[in-house]
């Protein structure tokens, strides 16, 4: 049960990886839609919740457009654990529920030929390519929806045997009064 919201009810995703041989099975992936077009400079709030049982919590990965020719030119991944972020106050702690403040952390750009930093907060990344945006593309490969949540890549050490959940994805926009909260719940009836 997380109880890092008072808003929150019982649920939450798990996200397990376990070791393989099977390359297919280097990644587990949840993706959201619905925030296609939506500029990385309106984001008013980008958190999200994990408790981890063993090795390490869900990436955040973003889908960036900067141009606005409908296609993914990058993409920027969070990972909240302290040797990924500039601050390392906030550490990871196995067995309890911690919530991440993805907007406020350190990014990292993932398949790029631009000139972008390998670290940078979204308001770099907004001061150097203002009409950045998030964008959602037909699903091949690794793309798909402009909003993700990882485990697993490279190296696999980093990733095996994760054992953890996932809950409270926390997203507000300037065009929003009020940031809207992903709570993933479990049903509950005997149906």
């Amino acid at each position: 049960e997380n109880n890092s919201d008072p808003r929150l009810i019982q649920g939450s995703i798990t996200m397990n990886l376990p070791t393989s041989a099977d390359p297919t099975l280097r990644r587990i992936r949840l993706r959201k839609a619905g925030y296609s077009g939506t500029p990385l400079a309106d984001l008013t709030e980008l958190k999200y919740s994990t408790y981890v049982v063993h090795n390490c919590p869900a990436n955040m990965v973003l889908q960036i457009d900067i141009n606005g020719d409908e296609a993914t030119d990058f993409n920027i991944w969070y990972d909240p654990r302290p040797d990924f972020q500039e601050d390392k106050t906030h550490p990871l702690e196995l067995n309890k529920w911690q919530q991440w403040n993805a907007l406020a952390g350190t990014w990292h750009p993932e398949f790029t030929a631009l000139p972008v930093p390998a670290s940078l907060s979204i308001a770099q990344l907004v001061a150097t390519f203002p009409d950045a945006r998030i964008i959602d593309v037909p699903p091949l490969r690794h793309s798909g929806e402009g909003v993700r949540f990882t485990i697993g890549g490279t190296p696999a050490s980093l990733f095996a045997n994760t054992i953890g959940y996932f809950d409270a994805l926390i997203i507000g926009t300037k065009n929003e009064q009020h940031s809207t909260l992903f709570d993933f719940t479990c049903n509950q009836s005997d149906s």
